[in-house]
């Protein structure tokens, strides 16, 4: 019989330090198990504020990105504000979730509601533009005077 307290034997091919000993989850060669083998704890929990994150708060930043670059994409037909406004509202929650521990892509967010702002910028410049009769070729009218 053998010793429960004796150290366990040499592990893996050439022995102590082999690379069964590297905690890679060749439990089949007698080396550590890997991340979430037996002996091993859970994960901390989200952020050290006791919760998991919820995913509400992941897709509103998802969605505020979409809506930014929706945002960018419909300045060319004059539309930039159908994305960019939705892009700016989901950014701000999602930044707040995300301020929250609630949410783990802040990023996103920040990012979209960006890309929101630029959005209804260029949106609000094309409409001056539009209304006040500027037209594309404004270049060539200056030359002509």
């Amino acid at each position: 019989m053998t010793d429960p307290t004796a150290p366990p034997p040499p592990s893996g091919p050439g022995g102590p330090g082999g690379y069964g000993d590297q905690g890679y989850g060749n439990q089949g060669y007698g080396g550590a198990p890997g991340p979430g083998g037996p002996g091993v704890p859970p994960p901390p929990p989200f952020e050290g504020s006791g919760q998991q994150p919820d995913s509400s708060g992941n897709i509103l930043n998802i969605l505020s990105l979409v809506g930014g670059i929706v945002s960018i994409v419909l300045c060319c037909l004059y539309a930039g504000i159908w994305g960019g406004v939705p892009a700016i509202i989901l950014g701000v929650l999602g930044r707040k979730k995300a301020a929250n521990n609630q949410a783990t892509n802040g990023t996103l967010g920040t990012v979209g509601l960006v890309l929101g702002i630029v959005g209804v910028v260029l949106f609000l410049v094309q409409m001056i533009l539009l209304l006040t009769g500027a037209s594309a070729n404004w270049t060539s009218e200056l030359q002509n005077r």
